[in-house]
C-alpha cells in the first residue's frame, strides 16, 4: 500500500532537486514523469511531461537571441520558433528567397519560415526606405523639398496659398459668362505672376486666353468671343 503525505515546502530553508550535468544526463522522461530537475550547464529547471523535459522557465514561441551571423551564412538546421539572429555584416541573404540586408537586421524564425526585419531603419529618401520629417505648412507651400513628407494642415496650407478666391466679382473658381462680357477680374491669393490654367469646368478642356496680371493678387482673363452662360470656366493657379 502507498501512503502520500503533504510536503510542506514553507517549514524549508530551501527545496533541493536533483542536479544533473546537461539535459543528455537527466533519467529517461518516460520514467520520471511529475519530476523536477537542474541542468547545470543552462542553470535552469525542467520538469517532466511524461514524454520529455520541458524548460520551466520557457515561453513557447518568445524570442530567443541566438547571437550574430553574417549574412548568407549557413542557414541554422533546426531552428527553434522564435529563434533569433542580427546580422552583422551586409549583403544579399537567401535563407527564404532573396533578402538584402544590413548590419542591425534581424531573422526570426516562426516555426516554418524565416521573418527579416529591418532593425537599422535611417532617413528616409527617393530611393531608400526609412524614416520621414514632416514639413511645416510653410516648407509645404514652398514645394522645393525631396526629404520631407506633408500632412493633411500642410496640404491644406498649400492649396489655400495658390486659390482662386473670386471670378468676375463672384467668390470662388468658377467663371460663368453672359454672352457679353470678354474680360474677368480674378483675385487669388497665391504668387505673383502665377502660372494660370482656364478650363470647361464639365468637360475638363483646356481654353486660350489673353491674360493680363493687375497686381500681386490679381489679374484679368480676356476671351476673344464673349462666352455664354454655358459651360462655365475653371480657373486655377499654380
Amino acid at each position: 500500500m502507498k501512503y502520500l503525505h503533504e510536503i510542506d515546502a514553507s517549514k524549508a530553508n530551501r527545496l533541493i532537486v536533483p542536479i544533473f550535468t546537461n539535459l543528455a544526463a537527466f533519467p529517461s522522461a518516460a520514467t520520471s514523469e511529475a519530476s523536477l530537475a537542474y541542468a547545470n550547464d543552462t542553470n535552469l529547471i525542467y520538469y517532466s511531461n511524461g514524454t520529455t523535459w520541458v524548460n520551466m522557465t520557457a515561453v513557447s514561441g518568445a524570442m530567443t537571441f541566438k547571437g550574430g551571423i553574417a549574412f548568407d551564412a549557413t542557414e541554422p538546421a533546426t531552428p527553434a520558433t522564435g529563434d533569433t539572429y542580427v546580422f552583422t555584416t551586409a549583403g544579399t541573404n537567401t535563407w527564404e528567397g532573396s533578402n538584402v540586408v544590413e548590419i542591425g537586421d534581424l531573422a526570426i524564425w516562426g516555426g516554418s519560415a524565416w521573418t527579416f526585419v529591418q532593425n537599422n531603419i535611417g532617413a528616409a529618401s527617393e530611393t531608400v526606405p526609412g524614416y520621414v520629417e514632416l514639413a511645416t505648412s510653410a516648407e509645404t507651400i514652398t514645394g522645393t523639398s525631396t526629404t520631407l513628407a506633408t500632412h493633411p494642415a500642410g496640404v491644406t496650407a498649400a492649396i489655400n496659398a495658390n486659390r482662386v478666391t473670386s471670378v468676375g466679382g463672384t467668390g470662388g473658381n468658377i467663371l460663368t459668362g453672359d454672352a457679353v462680357a470678354t474680360s474677368f477680374a480674378v483675385v487669388h491669393t497665391g504668387k505673383n505672376t502665377p502660372c494660370v490654367a482656364v478650363r470647361e469646368t464639365t468637360l475638363g478642356n483646356y481654353v486660350a486666353v489673353d491674360i493680363t496680371f493687375t497686381s500681386a493678387t490679381g489679374f484679368n482673363i480676356i476671351f476673344a468671343i464673349a462666352p455664354a452662360a454655358s459651360p462655365t470656366y475653371t480657373v486655377s493657379i499654380s
